[in-house]
This record gives C-alpha cells, sequence and structure tokens, in this order.
C-alpha cells in the first residue's frame, strides 16, 4: 500500500519532496562541515603549550574586546605572525602577549593585543589604541595612556602589521567579524568556565543526532531489504515446491487476506465516487423539480 500510495503523488507533491529531501541533505552536510571545520581548529589549538589556533607559522586570534579599536574591534580574528626569539620588535608594531587576568578572584592566563610604545632592552610598554590620541605622538614619551608596568619580551607570542624605517604601521591580515561565535563558544568573557557545555550543545550533540538519524535510514534500509529477500526466497520455495503444506497453506492465506483488503479499499473508493457522481446528479436535476411549481403558479393566476 505504502508503494501504491508514492505512485499516486502528483507531479506537483513528488517535486516538493525531492525538494524538501535536499534541503535536508543540504542543511546535514552544512552542519557535518562546520563541526569538522570547528573541531580541526580546536585541535589546531590544542597541539601548542600556548593553547593557540596555528598553523605553521600564522596564528588566528579572536579579539575579545574593543582596546585597539578603531584598529580592529571585537570579534575580529587577527592573522598574526607567530613571534620568534630574535624577531625585531620596534616602536608602533601591534604585538601579542601573555598577561593574567583577575575573574571573581581566580587568576587566569589570558592574551593580550596592544601596541608597542617604548622598546626598552627586554621590556616593552604598550598600550591600547582606543585610549585616544595619536598614537605616534605618544611613541617614547608617557603621556599617561600607557599601560601600567611592562611586558617582558619572553611574553610575546606574536605580532601583527609591520612598521617601516620612518614609522609608518601597515596592518595585517584579518577576518573581519567572524571570530563572534568562536568567542560565544570559547566563553571568554568567563574565561572559558562554560566552554565545554557550549561545545557539547553546539558541536557535539548535532552530531549525535545527525548519527542517530543516518543509522536509523541505514537500519530501516536494511530491513526493507530483507523482507524483499525473504519474500522473492518465499516465491521462488513456492515455485520450487520446497515448502511444507502448512507453509504453502499460511502463504495463500496471507495473500488472500491482502487481495481481500486491496478489494475493500478498492470498493470504498468507487462508494465514495459513486456518492459524488449521485449528488452532481441530484444538483443538476433539482432545477428541473421546481418548474412544475412555478406552472401552477401561473395557472392560478390565469
Amino acid at each position: 500500500m505504502e508503494a501504491k500510495k508514492r505512485k499516486e503523488l502528483t507531479p506537483k507533491q513528488q517535486k516538493t519532496r525531492n525538494i524538501l529531501g535536499w534541503i535536508g541533505n543540504a542543511v546535514c552536510v552544512c552542519i557535518v562541515v562546520f563541526a569538522l571545520v570547528v573541531a580541526i581548529f580546536i585541535i589546531a589549538g590544542s597541539t601548542n603549550d600556548d593553547r593557540l589556533t596555528r598553523f605553521g607559522d600564522k596564528i588566528y586570534m579572536n579579539v575579545a574586546s574593543d582596546s585597539m579599536s578603531p584598529t580592529f574591534n571585537t570579534s575580529d580574528v587577527l592573522i598574526s605572525n607567530a613571534y620568534k626569539e630574535g624577531d625585531v620588535l620596534k616602536p608602533g608594531m601591534v604585538i601579542t602577549f601573555k598577561t593574567t587576568i583577575n575573574v571573581n578572584g581566580t587568576m587566569y592566563e589570558a592574551f593580550n593585543t596592544h601596541r608597542i610604545m617604548k622598546v626598552d632592552g627586554n621590556n616593552l610598554y604598550t598600550r591600547g589604541d582606543k585610549k585616544g590620541g595619536d598614537w605616534k605622538a605618544a611613541i617614547g614619551t608617557n603621556d599617561g595612556t600607557w599601560d601600567p608596568g611592562s611586558v617582558s619580551v619572553s611574553k610575546v607570542v606574536a605580532t601583527w602589521g609591520s612598521v617601516d624605517e620612518a614609522g609608518n604601521f601597515t596592518a595585517g591580515k584579518m577576518l573581519k567579524g567572524v571570530g563572534g561565535f568562536s568567542n560565544w563558544i570559547q566563553d571568554t568573557e568567563n574565561a572559558g568556565q562554560g566552554m565545554k557545555t557550549r561545545f557539547f550543545c553546539v558541536i557535539v550533540l548535532p552530531l549525535i543526532l545527525l548519527f542517530v538519524i543516518y543509522a536509523f535510514v541505514l537500519i530501516r534500509t536494511l530491513v526493507i531489504a530483507k523482507l524483499e529477500k525473504e519474500k522473492v526466497a518465499k516465491t521462488v520455495a513456492v515455485e520450487s515446491g520446497d515448502l511444507s503444506e502448512d507453509e504453502k497453506r499460511r502463504i495463500a492465506e496471507e495473500y488472500l487476506a491482502s487481495l481481500k483488503k486491496d478489494d475493500s479499499d478498492n470498493l470504498a473508493d468507487a462508494g465514495e465516487q459513486d456518492n459524488a457522481e449521485v449528488t452532481e446528479e441530484v444538483k443538476e436535476e433539482a432545477p428541473q423539480e421546481e418548474a412544475p411549481a412555478e406552472a401552477s403558479e401561473e395557472t392560478k393566476e390565469d
């Protein structure tokens, strides 16, 4: 009966079903690709001591604050160069360095990205561009906008952009506005305290649901194939006479029951069609029955 219903689908219904199937497959593929990309970036960030997403000499860093606005903003992704011991650091360069932050009385290691204001041996003095004024004018002379304290060169992990001999800064590469989701899933505002929960809900749980759905489809396909195989085997056995009398009788009864069911469905459909035709005939004949009444009224008037 299921096959019969499928054959009765109109071309428009079949087209709609096909479109929905394509959309469902496309959504599943997008979820898998998205989860795969996120997993690759997370794995790349877990293979180094700094826990940074690193591919070769390039480090992809999410901007978690607006301290360097308008140079770059929250949720941008900086494509920085990994710092190697001996690399030249100049005033005006933008660097990322290790620091510590206090979250509810607990100290966490974090990364800060600011501009170098002064180089003093192994000590670097920095500030964020958001503090106002021309950063070039603030280089070399502390105008009160510098960050308190200095940063050791050993804390530097990456540089972004470059500075020429004349002190002109050239910005590095970045991906505008694509780091918002990464900041949310890593829970940067709370030092990553909710990262595991968010990662499970957004990445792991959808993959589990996809696995369950495709497992169900696979099992259903295997069951249907098995039933078809058993049906073919029974047909071959009946034709070859390998079945016992009881098995032949049971198969015959099942076949007769299916025929009766089909006949009853056909009769029901035919009955509905006959009722519809009778109704149409009654509607057509109704106006003709009113004609004698009108004629009698005319007779009375005469």
